[in-house]
């Protein structure tokens, strides 16, 4: 649906240059008579029309030649009522017959038969198309009522209602109607197109690949990003992957013997890397098989400086995934501004920490895909190593169906 406004200083005109830009099958949406600031406060300024006119690019109202026929009759009555009219000076048109015309053109391009009514209907169907989703009483008419409460059910689990009516429109599209009584189906198809989603997600930690990738922890602090990287170091220990723990942070009191206590009780290796060069040089001797997890200082958002401090994991030669970790418990739209802030360098993962003290999550991949950054894991508790787990396509419908 196109819609825009037209200005001049004579009805007539107006229509003529709707008729020119938008063809005779445009809808008169409304008019209104508009003086523009000028002059003396505005008193020596000539008052103009304006129209407001649509017309639908794909057009369904099979009426176009009475639309033509009612446009033009339209057009020639306005004509020849100007001819009728006489001519005002300038600045001598009163204002009360001005507006008394002005309604009179008004009448007399309404819509005939109720077309305006329908096009306006039109103008709703397409917000709703453009939107992702409609209004309730709509998606009662589209869905069976099963489907209406799966809709209601995933935005009350804390999913965005367009990717929702999303979700449930492409089940009442690609399932039969015996399928979609069988919640084993439903949920089966919705992880699929979670899946879909997902399309971006790879095994964390560079599973499958020639070379495990060394992993950053990044993130504002007490997201969570010391304790998740133990957890992913102790499951590292268990499978035989040789890790070796990195500090960054350097001037916290106290950090880097934190971490040398939890290496020593999980039997990983601990080194400090207060420079980027000494970061690169520890990453460069890494071996092939063995997982180099980076532990960083917590970061504030709205410091600049701080941010500027994180470029320097860029640049670092060989494979490195970078995670920022976040606290499931920060509102959404606070969590989409850290994303922002923090992307000063690539972030390929997300790690959401607390999600056992929060419900729902369904938020959760609404903030993956308005992001567009993949989630790779999810802690659930602080114990160590098994409140951690990889956030798997059926982990997230789970998150949204619960």
């Amino acid at each position: 649906m196109k819609i825009k406004k037209f200005e001049a200083l004579e009805m007539s005109e107006a229509l003529r240059a709707v008729r020119e830009e938008l063809g005779p099958n445009a809808v008169i949406l409304s008019t209104r008579e508009v003086r523009k600031k000028g002059g003396i406060f505005g008193l020596l300024s000539r008052p103009f029309v304006e129209v407001t006119a649509a017309i639908d690019p794909h057009p369904v109202l099979k009426k176009n030649e009475e639309n033509k026929d009612s446009f033009e009759k339209t057009l020639k009555e306005i004509n020849s009522l100007k001819e009728e009219t006489p001519s005002a000076g300038l600045f001598e048109e009163d204002p009360h017959d001005l507006k008394a015309s002005f309604e009179k053109f008004r009448k007399e391009c309404q819509i005939e038969n109720g077309q305006l009514r329908v096009c306006l209907e039109e103008m709703r169907n397409e917000m709703r198309r453009i939107s992702g989703y409609s209004l309730r009483q709509p998606e009662a008419e589209i869905f069976p009522s099963r489907l209406t409460a799966l809709l209601d059910r995933l935005v009350s689990n804390g999913l965005d209602r367009g990717t929702a009516f999303g979700l449930v429109h492409l089940l009442y599209e690609k399932l039969t109607p015996e399928e979609l009584e069988d919640s084993d189906a439903v949920k089966v198809y919705i992880e699929q197109m979670v899946a879909g989603i997902f399309n971006r997600i790879t095994p964390p930690g560079g599973e499958g690949e020639k070379e495990m990738p060394a992993m950053a922890f990044v993130g504002p602090t007490g997201s969570g990003k010391t304790t998740t990287l133990i957890k992913l170091a102790s499951q590292y220990v268990t499978k035989k992957t040789p890790v070796t723990l990195v500090t960054l942070d350097t001037c916290r009191a106290g950090a880097i013997e934190q971490l040398k206590i939890y290496g020593r009780i999980i039997g990983a290796p601990v080194c400090a890397a207060p420079t980027s060069n000494e970061l690169r040089k520890l990453i460069k001797q890494k071996k092939k098989n063995e997982v180099v997890l980076i532990d960083t200082p917590g970061r504030n958002y709205l410091n600049s400086d701080q941010m500027s401090e994180l470029k320097d994991l860029e640049g670092i030669s060989g494979p490195l995934e970078t995670h920022l970790v976040l606290s499931s418990q920060t509102r959404e739209k606070e969590l989409s501004r850290m994303i922002g802030h923090f992307s000063v360098i690539p972030i390929d993962h997300l790690v959401f920490t607390k999600t056992d003290e929060v419900r729902p999550l369904g938020f959760l991949l609404t903030v993956m895909k308005t992001n567009r950054k993949p989630i790779s894991y999810l802690t659930t508790g602080q114990r160590v190593p098994d409140d951690i787990e990889i956030a798997t396509p059926k982990k997230m419908t789970e998150l949204i169906l619960n």
